[in-house]
């Protein structure tokens, strides 16, 4: 006999990964997992599934290929302590 369960799950996710973007970083990984009990293992999590993901990638990445040392170097410096715009996200 096959036993199915189904649930509905509701999520606001409101995060600000802004400062995981450094000069090298070009996306992120982003991603919710559920854990659960298996009947048979007495209260030990062996059950988890990921019921959401994204990548979000830098939005400044893609021009940055072809630029010089020193050009970076001076856009690093003007970047500091400034927040990346998250209208810019590219979400999935």
């Amino acid at each position: 006999m096959k036993r199915e369960q189904y649930a509905v799950i509701r999520f606001n996710l409101n995060a600000d990964f802004s400062s995981l973007f450094t000069w090298n970083t070009k996306q992120v990984f982003v991603y919710v997992s559920a854990n659960w009990p298996n009947a048979t293992s007495q209260g030990e999590l062996v059950n988890e599934a990921v019921i959401w993901d994204t990548i979000i990638t830098n939005p400044s990445a893609d021009h940055l290929q072809n630029i010089t040392p020193s050009a970076m170097k001076k856009l690093v410096r003007s970047a500091k302590g400034k927040a990346i715009d998250p209208s810019r996200y590219a979400y999935g």
